[in-house]
């Protein structure tokens, strides 16, 4: 099972147990919220990763159906070490609003951390996302 490192970000997260630096966790128990805060706390400034949430909510993520290969060689597996098991729990098991929002941070990713184009991120989207009636 693959493993990603948690670095305590100064507060533990509502509902979740204390983590210490350097707890290892596996991926397919970590929720969304915790790796967005893991991935932040490693790559952007303090200042920047401890802000609270000031977003607003997002649809149409339950409505999307994620393949696997999307995050294949992407960038949250290289982020985060991924294992295929990891990948295939995540699109396969949880919910679709669950793969459908990292869906999101890898398009971000591809494009800003690994300077892929809009046009092969587009080819990417179109071969392994579809719009399904009823969400998982």
């Amino acid at each position: 099972m693959s493993t990603i490192d948690l670095i305590t970000l100064g507060s533990e997260p509502p509902g979740m147990t204390p983590w210490a630096l350097g707890a290892v966790v596996p991926v397919e128990r970590v929720s969304p919220a915790v790796l967005a805060h893991t991935v932040g706390a490693r790559r952007l400034p303090r200042v920047v990763a401890e802000r609270p949430k000031d977003g607003f909510p997002t649809v149409g993520h339950e409505q999307l159906e994620i393949a696997p290969e999307l995050f294949a060689d992407g960038w949250l597996a290289d982020v985060l070490g991924w294992s295929t098991n990891g990948i295939r729990h995540l699109c396969e098991e949880e919910p679709n609003v669950v793969a459908g929002r990292l869906a999101s941070v890898e398009v971000f990713g591809r494009l800003y951390g690994a300077g892929q184009t809009p046009a092969e991120v587009t080819d990417l989207l179109c071969r392994h996302v579809r719009i399904v009636d009823e969400a998982r």
